[in-house]
């Protein structure tokens, strides 16, 4: 019997065969029992370790990693924007080749200073483009996620592809038939957030649709992170009062989906149903609280480490 024949009875990759065989350690628990189930239903006994190909379980080094996470500025601090995976990490010991730590904004230096050169590596994880780390890191390999560093800093990331985000939501709303579109711009927002408005009306206005920028008044303050319902009154009467009219409205940013919409909703007669609502992130816990969840594209946040 064939690695591609047991894969194709478990319905995984002959990859994930090969590691079940050699390296069991790091399978998942499931995949790993349904493959040896396969392996004991066809009475399969696989070659001795040292005659198969493909990488052999070894003594692996451990790497110990800081996650160093800003809560600020939400008012709540926790670990909702931390992605699955590294909270993954947290609670298995499936992949032990990783040790990750979890530090914050709050952690007094002296505990950093205790602990900075245990670490072989730091993953900054914020979503502020102005966010600073204490000095002390300087040293140590790092890379920034979801979003860029500050332009002062030379440092690898991983982040969303802004753009085509703001691409898409144009693309989508050209295709529902709207001809008048609007997009709501954060101040203080990420450089990811106006990346993607950015984007949106550039692509609208390529596509012939009459683009309406709902840009908050330079005087008023509005927080980008839990801005008040209030505060989207003035952009919520320019949208009600231009003619034509925009039918399409796209929110970059999912956190805003909640307040922005119920205003709205509030402020026209059918309660907002007049409009066609995209979002440029999809988050269930954060859409749930919408009276109708709007159409949102998913950047697959959850896989950005």
């Amino acid at each position: 019997m064939l690695l591609t024949d047991i894969a194709r009875e478990a319905q995984v990759s002959p990859a994930t065969v090969s590691r079940a065989l050699n390296q069991p350690q790091i399978v998942a628990t499931a995949t790993l029992a349904r493959i040896r189930a396969v392996m004991a239903h066809a009475r399969y006994t696989p070659a001795e370790p040292h005659r198969r190909r493909g990488p052999k379980r070894s003594a692996q080094t451990r790497r110990r990693i800081g996650l160093w996470f800003d809560p600020s500025p939400s008012p709540a601090p926790g670990l909702a924007m931390v992605p699955d995976p590294l909270l993954h990490l947290l609670s298995t010991s499936a992949h032990d080749r990783i040790v990750l730590s979890i530090l914050a904004s709050t952690t007094p230096s002296k505990d950093l200073q205790s602990l900075v050169g245990e670490f072989d590596g730091l993953i900054i994880h914020s979503r502020r483009p102005g966010t600073s780390i204490p000095s002390i890191f300087e040293g140590l390999p790092r890379i920034w996620s979801p979003h860029r560093p500050p332009a002062s800093i030379k440092a690898d990331y991983i982040e969303p592809n802004h753009e085509e985000n703001g691409h898409l939501a144009a693309d989508y709303l050209a295709r529902r038939g709207h001809k008048a579109v609007a997009a709501l711009a954060l101040p203080s927002a990420t450089t990811g957030h106006s990346r993607r408005f950015n984007a949106f009306a550039a692509r609208a206005r390529e596509l012939g649709l009459t683009f309406l920028p709902l840009i908050p008044p330079s005087d008023r303050s509005m927080p980008s992170h839990a801005p008040n319902a209030s505060d989207f009154d003035p952009l919520i009467a320019d949208l009600l009062a231009v003619s034509p009219r925009p039918t399409g409205l796209y929110l970059p940013a999912d956190e805003v989906c909640v307040p922005f919409l119920r205003r709205l909703h509030q402020a026209t007669p059918s309660r907002g149903r007049g409009f066609d609502v995209v979002v440029g992130d999809y988050n269930p816990l954060v859409l749930a609280g919408c009276d109708a969840p709007p159409t949102a594209i998913d950047s697959n946040l959850s896989t950005l480490l």
